[in-house]
């Protein structure tokens, strides 16, 4: 993947069964698209697992056709995660190392890390205080990150 520097970036965290009104919709594309032309965000990173995952994914897509400059990164753990993502038509994939083995503790660490290349995070999530969405939201907050939440 190439460098990143002096590029915003955003990533995307919710409930994977999640299913979003029309007015959620609205604010959500409303929001990707202030990102790409106002404030010049150009890197959407996606861990692609659920329906608010989906969502954005093609949210974006229907934003890029207007911003061509906007890039969208398919972050997996391993090879099987590579593989179920080439199922999409993401612009670029990165496979971060990790060391957990548990598939749970791995997309945890996966999503902090995205967390930790992102700028800004948007989140769709209940107070489900066990839930992977909640966590991630949790590890943002300790690290400043702006937040949005659908």
């Amino acid at each position: 993947m190439e460098e990143q520097k002096n590029k915003k970036a955003c990533c995307f965290f919710g409930h994977r069964d999640c299913v979003l009104n029309k007015e959620e919709k609205q604010k959500l594309y409303r929001l990707i698209f202030d990102m790409a032309e106002k404030d010049d965000y150009t890197v959407f990173y996606f861990g692609g697992f659920g329906n608010f995952d989906d969502l954005c994914f093609q949210t974006v897509l229907n934003v890029k056709k207007i911003n061509n400059k906007i890039k969208t990164v398919y972050v997996c753990c391993d090879e099987k995660e590579y593989l179920r993502g080439k199922n999409y038509k993401y612009d670029d994939y990165v496979c971060f190392e990790l060391s957990f083995s548990y598939w749970y503790t791995r997309i945890y660490y996966r999503n902090c890390a995205i967390i930790d290349k992102s700028d800004c995070a948007v989140f769709y999530l209940r107070k489900e205080e066990n839930s992977g969405a909640y966590k991630s939201y949790k590890y943002a907050l300790s690290k400043n990150k702006t937040i949005y939440m659908i």
